[in-house]
This record gives structure tokens, C-alpha cells and sequence, in this order.
């Protein structure tokens, strides 16, 4: 009996000591990760000192499993991920603008501020704002211009939306004036082999005909 209780109280203070150790190890890794939180810069562009905080409360984690460790890796965990959030919103509303999409990129930096103010967002949020007015005039013009091609009048379209595009150049514009080119384009091939074949020039009026279905297939 005596035997026994000896190897209990030998297994718990083994236990004890280990334990202890890993607690000082841990408080240890604690206090560095909590030193690196306060050297950060508090740049929504640097993540150096958040990652490697992190990755120290982690081990505290792996050594004890303690609250206080726990909640400090979900806090420096929130931190990241609001830096990641805004830097992602930063990049999408960077494409929508070099895209001249003015409009959907302000709604992203606007959200991006709502985590971080910077001069460099500022800087974005204001070119957009003075871009509005010209995405909006440009959309009026295209919507304009698909609905003139939809009735049939192509050249009236073209010539609607070429000087738009001098303005204010976008990808969804150069596509319908590339469209509205090969339509007038396969329209006069289609006049010219008509005429070739009244007067029964039956292998010019064939090319032609071919040559405006290369360029809109769709119109069997």
C-alpha cells in the first residue's frame, strides 16, 4: 500500500514538474509575443510583428492550454485579419478603377476606411470622386448607343459612341464599337455580293458572302 501511494505521489509531482516547466516556458513565449504586439506599427500594410505574435501564442497554446493564451492568439488573430480585409478591399477597388468602374471602387475604399484611414486611401477616395461624373456620362452614352444598335442603326451607334470613348476609354465600350464595326463592316460586304450577284458575278457575290460570315457567324 505504502508502495503504491509512493508511486502516485512520484507520478504527480512528475506531472507538477512538467507541467511547471511548460507553464514557464509558455509565460515565457507570452510575454515576447506580447513585446512584438506593441513594437507593431499599426500600418494596415505590415503584418510582420501581428504574424510573428501570433505564431508565439500558438506555441503557448500547443505547450497549455490556458483562456489567456487562447484569447490572446483570437485578438492578434482579429487584428490580421482586419489588415487582410483591408488590403484585398484596397486591391479590389484599385482594379474597378483602372477598369473605369469609378463608382463600385469608391463603395470599396469606403469600406477599407472603415478599418484604416490613410493618406494613399484618401488619395483614392478623391480621384474617384472626381471620375463619377464621367463614368456616369459615359454608361449614359453606352446604354445609348446598345439601344440605337438593338433598333438597327448601327453607324448611328458607332458614331454615338467613338467620341465617348475618346473621353472616357472602357473596356465594355471598345467591345460594342469592335462589334458595331464588323456588323457595318459585313453589312457592305453582303450589299457588295448582292450587286455581284445581280449582275451574275456568282464567284465575287460567294466571297463576299463568305467574307461577311467570317466576321459575323452569327448571322447564318
Amino acid at each position: 500500500m505504502l508502495v503504491l501511494l509512493f508511486f502516485i505521489l512520484l507520478g504527480l509531482g512528475i506531472f507538477i514538474f512538467i507541467h511547471s516547466r511548460k507553464l514557464n516556458q509558455a509565460n515565457k513565449l507570452y510575454t515576447q509575443a506580447r513585446e512584438l504586439e506593441k513594437k507593431d506599427t499599426r500600418s494596415p500594410y505590415d503584418l510582420t510583428k501581428l504574424n510573428q505574435a501570433l505564431a508565439l501564442y500558438k506555441q503557448c497554446n500547443q505547450l497549455v492550454n490556458h483562456p489567456t493564451y487562447l484569447k490572446a492568439a483570437n485578438q492578434c488573430q482579429q487584428k490580421i485579419d482586419e489588415r487582410k480585409r483591408f488590403q484585398n478591399l484596397l486591391a479590389i477597388g484599385r482594379k474597378n478603377a483602372r477598369q473605369g468602374f469609378f463608382k463600385e471602387a469608391l463603395e470599396d475604399f469606403l469600406k477599407a476606411k472603415r478599418l484604416f484611414v490613410t493618406k494613399e486611401l484618401e488619395d483614392e477616395i478623391s480621384k474617384c470622386q472626381e471620375s463619377i461624373k464621367q463614368q456616369e456620362k459615359y454608361e449614359k452614352i453606352l446604354e445609348k448607343s446598345a439601344q440605337i444598335a438593338r433598333q438597327g442603326q448601327f453607324e448611328e451607334a458607332l458614331n454615338l459612341l467613338k467620341p465617348a470613348l475618346d473621353e472616357f476609354s472602357r473596356e465594355d465600350g471598345k467591345q460594342l464599337l469592335a462589334k458595331l464595326e464588323r456588323i457595318i463592316q459585313a453589312k457592305e460586304l453582303y450589299n457588295f455580293g448582292l450587286i455581284s450577284e445581280k449582275t451574275s458575278k456568282l464567284k465575287d457575290a460567294i466571297a463576299k458572302y463568305e467574307q461577311a460570315l467570317n466576321l459575323l457567324p452569327e448571322f447564318v
